[in-house]
């Protein structure tokens, strides 16, 4: 099960690469490693949580691991996705006019 999630996962991953390339979107490498101890605390998480659900733990235990590594990961993707987003939304037209604005100085 792990070696095929992880083979999903790692198809998941270049094509989000190639997709982002060709959308040019820009991705700055702090997202890629905040995305990436995103994905091994939710990996963590779920692996503790179904390990502990075979063992037959008590009832709370394997939510508590679900509850400490894996909503510390949804918030990191939330935040890896909104700067993503934020800096797509807002940082476009300044590019186009800073590069507009250095060509008129150099020509002068």
């Amino acid at each position: 099960m792990w070696f095929l999630l992880g083979v999903a996962l790692s198809a998941t991953t270049i094509g989000l690469y190639f997709w982002l390339r060709r959308n040019r979107v820009n991705v700055r490498w702090y997202e890629w490693f905040m995305a990436g101890v995103a994905t091994a605390s939710l990996l963590f998480g779920m692996q503790n949580y179904l390990t502990t659900r075979s063992e037959l733990w008590s009832a709370g235990t394997p939510l508590t691991f679900l509850l400490v590594f894996g909503v510390p990961a949804l918030v990191l993707y939330l935040l890896v996705g909104f700067l993503i987003v934020w800096r797509f939304l807002h940082g476009l037209p300044e590019k186009t006019v800073l590069s507009q604005n250095n060509d008129n100085h150099n020509t002068i």
